[in-house]
């Protein structure tokens, strides 16, 4: 692995370090938007961490760098392997040094004020661990055709059994309108011990382990572009490398019920009051045979969760 870091004090004298985290993969010209968008944010005490995933050919590299010559914030990293993006997105967490850290992705047009909105927000709140903003999804940078927007989310206010209930109802049925909440600004310290999982909806299941730790919210302006069509089930396999075969939703449902099962921030009953919905929520992508099991997992939960129950009751 090869590590190009030209370090600099000259830019890191005002405010907190915010790490900005991008994995990257052949995708060399929507590489250079972002690290334009980046470079040109008015905050300017920022670490930039680029991580290439093992691109196929030299450009990607040839783009970092014509950066680095301009800009001695940039960090460049070379997988010797591609590692698949979940790990990637996990490298560069794990490789930044600021109090905030955000990722963005490698064809994200990012308002120069964004980062600058974001730390504002924080600044009001102490309980914040996440701040994301409104975000417009368009089918390519060349056409600039408008998909759909993401829904704005707060859960300020909420203890942590509401946050955690809110945002894995939300996951479960099928409806996960806070993903775009993986690409706010977060406070470093609180999620640099939360592992990007690397199964199917591996950003979802990191927000559901970090709504434990602390609060979300969305400031109310668009300050972020994403591109793209949604990917379907045999490109996110091939994309991520995701080890399952048959339906990816069953598979997603039952590690939700696993990260809730091992959050320590939760009382046991809390955990079944939050879990014992989750087979009666609609998920629009499922199919009949799925849902069915999934529903039987649940009854059978439910059964040895009251017989450990009573066990505890008599033993008493």
């Amino acid at each position: 692995m090869n590590n190009s870091h030209d370090s600099s004090n000259d830019l890191l004298t005002v405010g907190p370090l915010v790490s900005v985290g991008i994995p990257t993969y052949n995708q060399p010209e929507g590489l250079r938007q972002t690290l334009k968008c980046i470079t040109g944010q008015t905050y300017k005490n920022l670490e930039i961490i680029v991580s290439d995933d093992c691109s196929s050919g030299p450009e990607t590299e040839s783009v970092v760098h014509e950066f680095m010559a301009k800009d001695n914030r940039i960090q460049y990293y070379r997988q010797e392997t591609n590692i698949n993006a979940a790990f990637n997105c996990q490298f560069v967490l794990e490789k930044a040094t600021g109090e905030y850290f955000m990722w963005a992705e490698d064809d994200d047009i990012i308002s120069q004020d964004l980062i600058e909105s974001c730390l504002y927000e924080f600044s009001l709140n102490n309980s914040l661990i996440c701040v994301s903003n409104l975000v417009d999804r368009f089918e390519s940078i060349e056409t600039q055709k408008y998909l759909y927007s993401y829904d704005f989310y707060s859960n300020i206010g909420q203890n942590t059994y509401q946050r955690v209930k809110a945002i894995s109802t939300i996951i479960v049925s099928g409806k996960p309108n806070i993903a775009t909440m993986i690409s706010g600004l977060f406070r470093r310290e609180m999620i640099i011990n939360i592992k990007f999982n690397s199964q199917f909806g591996g950003d979802l299941l990191f927000l559901l382990t970090a709504s434990a730790k602390g609060e979300f919210t969305t400031i109310p302006k668009k300050l972020l572009k994403k591109y793209g069509r949604r990917k379907t089930i045999n490109e996110l396999k091939e994309r991520f490398n995701y080890q399952f075969t048959g339906n990816p939703y069953w598979h997603f449902k039952k590690e939700t019920i696993h990260i809730v099962d091992n959050m320590n921030e939760l009382s046991d009953w809390q955990k079944f009051k939050i879990k014992i919905f989750f087979p009666f929520l609609y998920c629009n992508c499922c199919i009949v045979k799925p849902k069915l099991n999934f529903l039987i997992y649940h009854i059978s939960y439910i059964i040895r969760s009251v017989v450990h129950k009573l066990k505890i009751c008599i033993n008493w």
